[in-house]
């Protein structure tokens, strides 16, 4: 049964990242227009870059702390009120996963940056004036 949680588990991460990343990919295009705006109003390229990343990093971190305090809360719910066990907090692998999702994250978002809002970005200023 433990082994059906951890694939579970797993099958849920992945899609979680999948979908990010697609959420990403389809907003490719506004994120640009920005980006281009941003630019043609002065902005240095390492600040549009840090500007994306630091979006993208406080979007996933805050999604991440609302699922796991929706996931503590409904396994402290079914543990203590349905099994009557008592509960108690993995610390150390919330901290493991916590870390782990903020290097991908960053990841994710730093490759992002690099391929779309580095890429063509000069020539969307250049057909905006």
């Amino acid at each position: 049964m433990s082994r059906l949680v951890y694939v579970f588990t797993l099958l849920a991460l992945l899609t979680g990242v999948m979908v990010l990343i697609s959420s990403l990919l389809s907003t490719s295009q506004d994120r640009m227009k920005d980006s281009a705006s941003f630019r043609l109003l002065g902005m240095q390229k390492r600040d549009l870059y840090m500007l994306n990343i630091l979006e993208l990093g406080v979007l996933g971190i805050s999604a991440a702390i609302f699922a796991v305090v929706i996931a503590s809360v409904g396994a402290w719910a079914a543990i203590t009120q349905w099994f009557n066990l008592q509960f108690s907090m993995p610390w150390a692998n919330l901290a493991m996963g916590g870390a782990a999702l903020v290097v991908l994250l960053f990841a994710i978002a730093i490759i992002y940056v690099k391929l779309v809002i580095g890429r063509g970005i000069m020539a969307r200023v250049r057909a905006m004036v």
